[in-house]
């Protein structure tokens, strides 16, 4: 089970999400149940006429990762293209400040995204 909540409207949206998951899983040597927690907080700004920024955060509980998402999408009535990057800052070995604005992320495990939907 899960739940939703969200605020704003098509220039901006901010949303909560929170659940559970139950999972039995099956090796060769053992049985076991691995359930998890579930959050994430997600949201997009436009910037333009058909432009906006996005950025999703997702805890998933006995997982091992915890991936930030930044992307930007192009759109119009028909088309909508993402790109971006995802980053798991869970095992990223920790931020290093190098000054009150800046630093560096050492050990980061990085992907690029990429999606194009077209509504025919």
């Amino acid at each position: 089970p899960y739940s939703i909540i969200s605020f704003g409207d098509k220039q901006k949206r901010i949303s909560f999400a929170g659940g559970h998951a139950w999972k039995e899983h099956t090796t060769p040597n053992e049985i076991f149940q691995r359930n998890a927690s579930i959050a994430a907080i997600g949201g997009y700004y436009q910037i333009g006429k058909n432009w906006k920024i996005a950025g999703e955060w997702y805890y998933i509980e006995t997982s091992g990762i915890a991936p930030i998402a930044v992307t930007g999408r192009y759109f119009t009535e028909n088309l909508a293209f993402d790109f971006g990057f995802g980053i798991d800052v869970s095992n990223s070995g920790g931020v290093n400040f190098t000054s009150a604005l800046g630093g560096e992320i050492k050990k980061a495990s990085i992907a690029p995204i990429l999606s194009l939907i077209y509504v025919f």
